[in-house]
């Protein structure tokens, strides 16, 4: 087994050509800090590290998969469709994805044979990746020793891991696109046809999420001082932006067939920005650590039921250790821009420029709305854990066994907070817990909101046809409804709208049903069971 620091060396090597001969500009093959006295570290440690997070991913997905919604169902239900074993009676006119999440996603169907979470265990391989990507940028660049603190966080996630690993989203491919700008970074203006790439891949990205933006501004700039001494700025600029057009133009072409570009230029209103900051004062803490819905489902009544949010002093402890973490890789990024010549300050803000564009986004945009929007601050993932990653290193250069006990006590804290939101889990999805209810009471073919209509259609493996009952363009899904003779209307406290609820309850009185029966159900929900008329065809 080849030593991960040598063969991280030969292949930057490889690529980046030999050593600069001016020390006060970057080299990639040379770490920017020191390991004094700390032994290599054998490769059985990177990859034992590797397997406990990616266990720990995988826990979450068979306990029930907390974080499954209707887009991932919908994705899924258009994969299968694609496959050729799509449901009967479903209609998907559009692509829910492209790109490697498309390539990715048939991939695990087909490795699992269509297991229900296919398209979940696709997303987790991106993220074990980009997080592995991340960890050699680390160790090949800033120190071994940063590395192991931030291949130990990457181990031990934060619980929100569970709705940022599992989806198989724009977001997902945009940190995937984002960990290989950064891992050459340095390199992309010493050739020609690297400066061409370098655009090209951002030009694809940025029609699969205009997030990748965030990411590849500090990279340029690092590039162009990079390359100031050579002279060659103007004409590796020139290369980059013929490659933004063409990868613009293809990445364009290839998403024509899915979905528009979601981003608004809006800014929100003074309101807005002040609701915005009382979210990530409040909210923002428990959500990443779990103590909050991952979706509109689990917020409904029937998913808090399920799934209770706990309060008191553990919720306080989890605010507490929340914004610890956020402290703790600030002050790891901080203590590395300090560093050397400037490379260090260079190296940090391609660690932090990100999450602090992501933070300002947050803040400030129209786009964020409710707790939801949680999703856009995806990449404090990577930014806890590169910059606790460098916190580790400093503290195990003060005191080395202060630092070896703060990493004990880290996993010790963060283990039992994952086994303890584990632990609450309930062995049902809502929408699962809707399905079996409706399969005892008879129902083949409900109607329901958009959250309960797709994930449960796709987790019941079309034993129970539920369409969203605001589907009236979806006229095949509709007919199928009205040519039976039972139908069922799901109704969540907390998540239907009553005049929604109450223009249904008419269409379907206009169609010839009369509601028979209300079916009262456990978590604040019901059925209402709609019959049809007598002699009305």
């Amino acid at each position: 087994m080849v030593e991960f620091r040598s063969m991280g060396e030969r292949m930057s090597r490889h690529f980046f050509g030999g050593r600069k001969k001016d020390p006060s500009l970057p080299h990639p093959a040379v770490p920017l800090l020191s390991d004094p006295a700390f032994p290599e570290i054998a490769p059985w440690v990177w990859w034992l590290l590797g397997a406990v997070g990616l266990g720990i991913r995988l826990a979450f997905i068979l306990r029930g998969n907390i974080a499954f919604n209707s887009d991932e169902a919908r994705a899924a239900l258009w994969l299968r469709q694609w496959c050729g074993k799509g449901l009967n009676g479903i209609s998907l006119s559009s692509m829910d994805f492209a790109g490697l999440r498309l390539a990715g996603g048939w991939l695990f169907y087909v490795l699992t044979d269509g297991w229900v979470y296919f398209i979940s265990l696709a997303s987790i391989f991106f993220n074990c990746f980009f997080s592995a990507v991340w960890v050699y940028w680390v160790h090949l660049r800033i120190s071994r020793v940063a590395a192991l603190g931030t291949a130990l966080l990457f181990a031990f996630p934060p619980v929100c891991i569970a709705y940022y690993s599992t989806h198989l989203e724009r977001r997902i491919e945009t940190l995937f696109w984002a960990s290989l700008l950064v891992a050459f970074s340095g390199a992309w203006f010493k050739k020609n046809w690297t400066a061409l790439l370098l655009g090209a891949l951002v030009g694809w990205a940025f029609w699969n999420e205009p997030f990748i933006l965030f990411f590849a501004l500090p990279v340029v700039a690092y590039e162009i001082r990079c390359c100031q001494e050579s002279g060659s700025m103007g004409k590796r600029l020139a290369w980059t932006a013929a490659g933004l057009s063409l990868g613009g133009t293809s990445g364009r072409l290839w998403n024509a067939g899915f979905s528009d570009v979601f981003w608004s230029m809006d800014l929100a209103s003074r309101q807005g920005i002040g609701k915005n900051l009382g979210l990530l004062w409040n909210a923002f803490p428990q959500f990443w650590n779990g103590n909050f819905p991952f979706g509109y489902l689990q917020a409904s009544s029937l998913g808090r039921w399920m799934d209770p949010v706990q309060g008191g002093m553990f919720a306080a402890f989890l605010a507490f250790w929340a914004f610890a973490s956020f402290g703790l890789a600030a002050g790891g990024c901080v203590m590395l821009a300090r560093e050397k010549n400037m490379e260090g300050a260079w190296l940090s803000a391609l660690v932090h420029a990100p999450a602090l564009l992501y933070l300002l986004f947050f803040v400030f945009s129209a786009q964020v709305w409710d707790a939801t929007s949680f999703r856009y601050l995806d990449y404090w993932v990577i930014f806890t854990a590169v910059g606790g990653g460098g916190a580790f290193y400093y503290l195990f250069q003060w005191r080395r066994r202060t630092a070896v006990l703060a990493a004990a006590l880290f996993v010790l804290v963060q283990g039992f907070i994952l086994a303890e939101k584990y632990r609450q889990l309930p062995a049902d999805f809502p929408a699962v817990r809707i399905v079996r209810n409706l399969e005892l009471l008879g129902f083949r073919q409900c109607l329901a909101n958009h959250w309960v209509a797709e994930a449960g259609t796709y987790l019941s493996d079309g034993k129970v046809f539920i369409a969203e009952y605001k589907s009236a363009g979806n006229i095949r899904a509709w007919g199928r409804m009205l040519a039976g003779e039972r139908i069922g209307l799901v109704v969540l406290k907390g998540l239907d709208d009553n005049s929604e609820v109450e223009k249904t309850v008419r269409s379907l009185d206009a169609n010839g049903f009369r509601c028979a029966k209300t079916w009262p159900m456990m978590g604040g929900w019901f059925v209402l069971d709609f019959q049809r008329k007598a002699g009305k065809l």
